[in-house]
């Protein structure tokens, strides 16, 4: 008989700022690897079967390789299905298409995963409508040009994820800059979310994900 759990488990990890690493039974994605990369986050980014950046300047300088993807459409590589979703400024001026962001959602191993990518605004309705339903939600929490708590919370609210998981909010998390750990708790406050313990990763249960909203918080791994 066919081990299920292998079969359908997602493992999740954040590595710095805005990096997050997926693996699924057959596949490993990581998403939204700095320019100017760890060591380990650049080992991470040639050993993963896809990358995906939220910006076009993010792209490391001389081009990337065909499992690399930067922009919005309908994607499959290694089993793993991504919808890149442009979220486009709360305010409208010229743009420039390289900071523009695009906001993944990852469909692997029966688990949707967004990563709302580098964003310091709600996305409009049609571009939530376009991600679809989420199982787990990654948002950018704190600092400049990231999600404030109260922005946070709302784009929970229209979503409603099963599982939500902050990223940027505590780096370094044995002494986070003052402004980013008020932000984070902040954001607890806002989700009602007290007592959370920090994980160094989080295995998707899919048979476990609730109609409620729970929040994970992860400890960046650095690699």
């Amino acid at each position: 008989m066919a081990d299920t759990a292998k079969e359908h488990r997602l493992d999740i990890r954040w590595l710095a700022e805005g990096c997050v690493e997926l693996r699924t039974a057959g596949a490993v994605v990581l998403i939204d690897p700095p320019p100017l990369p760890s060591t380990g986050v650049a080992a991470a980014a040639e050993r993963a079967d896809v990358v995906t950046v939220s910006r076009r300047a993010m792209v490391p300088a001389g081009g990337h390789a065909a499992r690399w993807i930067d922009g919005p459409g309908e994607y499959e590589k290694a089993g793993v299905f991504v919808i890149g979703v442009r979220t486009l400024p709360a305010r409208l001026g010229p743009l420039d298409e390289r900071q523009v962001n695009t906001a993944y959602v990852f469909s692997a191993d029966d688990v949707t995963v967004c990563h709302l990518g580098a964003t310091d605004h709600v996305p409009s309705e049609s571009e939530l409508d376009a991600l679809g339903r989420i199982d787990v939600l990654l948002l950018p929490i704190g600092g400049a040009g990231r999600l404030p708590p109260a922005k946070a919370a709302e784009i929970v609210g229209k979503l409603e994820p099963s599982i939500v998981i902050p990223v940027h909010a505590a780096l370094p998390l044995d002494d986070p800059p003052a402004a980013e750990r008020e932000a984070l708790a902040h954001f607890l406050a806002a989700m009602g979310a007290s007592d959370v313990v920090t994980q160094d990763s989080y295995r998707v249960a899919v048979d476990r994900l609730a109609d409620d909203t729970t929040v994970v918080l992860l400890r960046s791994i650095q690699p």
